[in-house]
């Protein structure tokens, strides 16, 4: 099995890294995909999925913004995984749909992400 890594920087806001194993579709719009995923700052973990019973189901949705999170995830393909980083107030903005990043974490410049795509199911239900 060959493993790609990309590395790909967009607008010096957010850094990306996926390790890709090329094995299936990538996600679309509609999709629902099952990912284990970890995100907060350097030195605290907000989120961690496998501290729960099972991996994190979600829609997949239109991106926010380029570089954000599904836009990220419509690049995978299952098996695969990314690091990234986002900038805190386009994540809670943006992405969390807040109307601005909250004043307790106002001292936090970016959020780091690490996912990996466990699945894809079309909206059918069928596995891609």
């Amino acid at each position: 099995m060959r493993i790609f890594i990309k590395i790909i920087i967009v607008f010096a806001v957010i850094t990306y890294i996926v390790a890709s194993c090329n094995t299936a579709k990538t996600p679309v719009m509609g999709d629902t995909i099952e990912v284990q995923m970890r995100y907060g700052t350097p030195d605290s973990v907000w989120y961690n999925s496998k501290q729960t019973e099972k991996p994190l189901v979600m829609k997949m949705d239109k991106p926010s913004f380029k570089g954000d999170f599904y836009d990220i995830i419509s690049t995978m393909h299952v098996g695969d995984s990314a690091s990234f980083k986002c900038d805190a107030d386009s994540v809670f903005i943006k992405t969390f749909r807040m109307p601005s990043k909250p004043s307790e974490f106002s001292f936090i410049d970016s959020i780091s992400f690490n996912v990996k795509l466990i699945s894809i199911s079309a909206p059918d239900g069928n596995q891609k």
